[in-house]
């Protein structure tokens, strides 16, 4: 048999020890060319709601694209993301938990165990 080229992760449950993870869409029109003062003044503002909130919400990273903004956040629920962007006076145009993440391996790469909690 064949090994796979994937590695594929299943989102935590809210069940399970880890928090799940969401990718939220910010449409935001001409934000690609947002300058580097003006994404860490964005950022600051969003790190300082999140550490006010606690460890229940953690901002993972984003990617920046010529009209949206896409973060991907650790969360206990959607209700949690929602209230940071209406805190922050942030866009969550939608949010979606993540389901299964799937990476790509190379030939020569090995897969990392998953730390457990």
């Amino acid at each position: 048999m064949r090994a796979s080229p994937f590695h594929i992760v299943r989102n935590a449950t809210r069940k399970g020890t880890q928090m799940p993870k969401y990718v939220v869409e910010r449409e935001l029109a001409g934000i690609g060319n947002i300058t580097p003062d003006q994404v860490i003044a964005m950022s600051q503002t969003s790190c300082s709601l999140l550490d006010r909130v606690g460890p229940k919400i953690q901002w993972v990273h984003s990617y920046v694209t010529t009209d949206n903004i896409y973060c991907v956040y650790i969360a206990s629920n959607e209700d949690m993301i929602r209230a940071h962007a209406m805190q922050g006076g942030f866009l969550a145009n939608h949010i979606s938990e993540v389901k299964l993440v799937m990476i790509r391996l190379r030939k020569k790469s090995k897969i990392l165990p998953q730390k457990r909690r």
